[in-house]
């Protein structure tokens, strides 16, 4: 008999977020884990809705470890408890195709009789442009892992909103999610925005809300002050750089649009 394993986004706030697919996958499922800080949200959500208890593995996520050692790490255990249970859920935060790399990693190591199935959650992207408030398309905007942008040398187009993802671990493969700012070379970031935006452009951290806090974070600052204001970056901050106003327009691709 096939087995499954089910990647659950849970949203930013579980509370709020859960979607009904998911929280269904949840009622099935043989067995759960996850990386949850806040137990107590859970606790109302499996009294409400029937769901099991959650196997909390963040002690799998070492502080100072290489990312590829903790997604390991992690990837192992899934493994393991798919031999046991016939149908396995595993939790993330947000959405499990924004940003969660190890989902890739796992794709690659599974067996040909397990399905690896995702159930969608509210990402921080889409919870962030409700808090904002923002529309996405309304000026265009780019979401973009900070250490690819800084690895391929992406070109920015200042005319569109654009969002860094994993501010936290800039110029280092190690995790240090108790202090973002140990080893991260924020100086790499600022020196290459300032080949497409002037050193007096508003910046902001933004961070949205999730199930331990109430509102999003957003600070703002110049980007000549981007390394003096970094205490303010942890591990579910983006850094948000608003759109300039586009310096040219195709006059005739304008009038088309006019007839």
């Amino acid at each position: 008999m096939s087995r499954q394993i089910t990647i659950v986004g849970r949203g930013m706030n579980p509370l709020r977020d859960l979607t009904l697919e998911g929280l269904s996958a949840l009622q099935t499922a043989d067995h759960i884990i996850g990386i949850e800080p806040n137990l107590k949200a859970w606790s109302t959500i499996q009294n409400t809705f029937g769901i099991s208890d959650i196997h909390d593995v963040s002690e799998l996520y070492i502080h100072g470890s290489r990312d590829i050692e903790n997604y390991e790490r992690f990837i192992d255990l899934i493994l393991e408890l798919s031999r046991q249970h016939q149908k396995l859920v595993i939790l993330v935060a947000g959405h499990p195709r924004l940003g969660v790399s190890f989902i890739d990693l796992l794709q690659t190591r599974l067996s040909s009789d397990i399905k690896l199935k995702t159930v969608a959650g509210i990402s921080s992207f889409c919870a962030l442009l409700n808090e904002l408030p923002l529309d996405p398309l309304e000026r265009g905007s780019s979401i973009i892992d900070v250490n690819r942008m800084l690895l391929f040398q992406y070109q920015l187009e200042p005319a569109l909103d654009t969002f860094l993802y994993h501010v936290c671990s800039i110029g280092t493969s190690y995790t240090f999610y108790q202090d973002a700012t140990e080893a991260n070379q924020f100086e790499l970031l600022r020196n290459y925005l300032l080949k497409f935006y002037s050193k007096d452009k508003k910046l902001f951290w933004v961070k949205a809300s999730h199930a331990t806090d109430d509102g999003t974070e957003r600070v703002g600052f110049y980007l000549e002050e981007l390394c003096k204001s970094v205490s303010h970056v942890d591990f579910g901050t983006s850094l948000f750089i608003p759109a300039e106003l586009p310096n040219k327009i195709d006059k005739t691709y304008l009038n088309l649009l006019r007839k």
